[in-house]
């Protein structure tokens, strides 16, 4: 169990490093991944909306897709399922549209 969360903290601590740099999508999801999968979901939320925004505003649907389904595992693991599924319904038809068959077979996580 430890490995896991260490690995994690080594993600968080290298995409902290690389937004020291300047804003990056890339570093601010997996970021935000990092700090949802070690019990930090606030701060997981404000990366994933940052990382969301600059994906919109690049037109990089995929990685969108990507990342409201995150989103809504964040909210899931809140406890709040309705405000998951908001994000998990955005995500759906972004992911019919790239032809993202795996992701749109991907159950949303969740205990």
């Amino acid at each position: 169990m430890w490995l896991r969360t260490s690995r994690f903290a080594a993600v968080e601590a290298m995409a902290t490093a690389t937004l020291t740099l300047g804003p990056d999508a890339m570093a601010l999801y997996q970021r935000g991944w990092a700090r949802s999968s070690t019990g930090q979901p606030r701060p997981a939320l404000e990366d994933l909306h940052r990382a969301l925004t600059m994906y919109q505003q690049a037109g990089d649907h995929g990685k969108e897709a990507a990342t409201l389904n995150n989103i809504g595992h964040v909210h899931v693991g809140l406890g709040d399922r309705r405000r998951a599924l908001d994000f998990y319904d955005q995500a759906l038809p972004i992911r019919w549209e790239v032809g993202d068959r795996a992701g749109e077979a991907v159950p949303p996580a969740g205990p």
